[in-house]
């Protein structure tokens, strides 16, 4: 809740990447907007309070996140855990207590949407997201200004910075998938459990946000149709080069259609120069068409500049408005397109066929996104829209 002339108060539930960020920009920031802002407590686990204590001495970490709750004085708290139980129960308290809620945490967003919306608006707590799609790229602040004089149809976007990085580096120097996928490992940019990245879910959950938020509904989540890279091959960026096309992991989405999958894209496309871990979303709008978003989409001072962003907007009486009545909606994916697929089980799509590249890959006749998922579900093939 916005106050006159006063400080405010934040807590940071969980030091890693992310949190860390926004500790530094707040701390080191000589920024005028950011002096009123002042971080009381930090949640971490009770194993990391002394060292953290020792290292960081003008903050208070706690391991009992009732600390935070039942101060008074906490204005904002910004939930940087990752996860669901937890953070979902933060927010909880959060609502409970008044205090206003920013999260960079899309799985949360995404898969508690109706709850949290519903909560928030009834509580008028401020609920700010920016920094759960495309990092630093700060895309909902360009989508609400978007909406105040225009009808956006749909978008398009690179929106997860692993997997832009793993393709980028595969094509650019001529890598192999596992070889690539460990070396971000070893770079921190790939969990050690890259699951949600690869088969194209983190991508998913960021895509149910977008098309929430966009268009004023609550998808459902599992509507939205994801194929990943998890079975891409060297082999695949060769076509593509041969091609004069590269490979990129595309989230698409428009009133009727919302998919993740690989892309096949041409080189005078705008996506096709986005590398490493940069992330790029288009939004399709009436009046200005095509507009472009680019920006870093990982990293921790990315990620928590548009956190701390979150946090000045309430302060300055500008947090977002969830004014829409968010009926679920589950979306058809009937776009039609031809695929160029690769599999040890070739024979499987014999009937499809609309030309043969060699022993295990074709390209299929036109199809829609909901039939070719129908086909590739149980495979384990690679598949991307030519």
């Amino acid at each position: 809740m916005i106050k006159e002339n006063a400080e405010y108060h934040i807590a940071i539930l969980g030091f890693g990447t992310v949190g860390k960020g926004v500790y530094d920009i707040i701390k080191n920031s000589s920024n005028d907007f950011l002096d009123n802002i002042d971080i009381e407590f930090i949640y971490v686990r009770e194993e990391k309070i002394n060292e953290l204590s020792k290292k960081y001495d003008d903050v208070t970490f706690t391991s009992n996140i009732n600390d935070i709750f039942e101060d008074e004085c906490i204005d904002i708290v910004v939930e940087c855990l990752g996860g669901n139980d937890l953070s979902f129960d933060a927010f909880l308290m959060a609502v409970k207590n008044g205090k206003d809620f920013v999260t960079s945490n899309k799985f949360l967003l995404a898969t508690k949407f109706d709850e949290m919306i519903k909560m928030a608006k009834e509580t008028l707590i401020n609920l700010n997201i920016e920094a759960t799609v495309g990092g630093g790229v700060h895309i909902f602040h360009s989508i609400n200004d978007i909406k105040k004089v225009d009808n956006i149809s749909g978008f398009i976007g690179i929106i997860n910075g692993t997997v832009n990085y793993i393709l980028s580096k595969m094509f650019i120097e001529n890598r192999d998938f596992k070889e690539t996928l460990d070396n971000a490992k070893k770079l921190g940019l790939a969990e050690s459990d890259p699951s949600s990245d690869i088969d194209g879910l983190d991508a998913k959950y960021k895509t149910a946000i977008l098309m929430n938020y966009i268009f004023d509904i609550s998808v459902e989540i599992d509507s939205i149709i994801n194929m990943g890279i998890r079975n891409i091959e060297k082999k695949d960026i060769d076509f593509a080069k041969k091609n004069d096309k590269t490979i990129k992991l595309i989230s698409c989405g428009d009133i009727d259609n919302a998919f993740v999958m690989p892309m096949f894209i041409d080189k005078n496309d705008n996506f096709y120069s986005v590398n490493l871990n940069n992330n790029a979303i288009d939004i399709f709008s009436d009046n200005l068409e095509s507009s472009t978003f680019l920006g870093k989409g990982a990293g921790s001072l990315p990620t928590a500049h548009s956190i701390v962003l979150d946090i000045v907007d309430i302060t300055s009486g500008n947090g977002l408005f969830w004014d829409g009545d968010y009926e679920k909606k589950a979306v058809s994916n009937n776009l039609i397109g031809k695929f160029y697929i690769r599999s040890k089980n070739i024979d499987k799509y014999k009937d499809i066929v609309s030309e043969v590249i060699d022993y295990e890959t074709i390209i299929t006749k036109d199809l829609s996104i909901k039939k070719i998922y129908e086909y590739i579900k149980d495979d384990e093939s690679f598949v991307a829209k030519m």
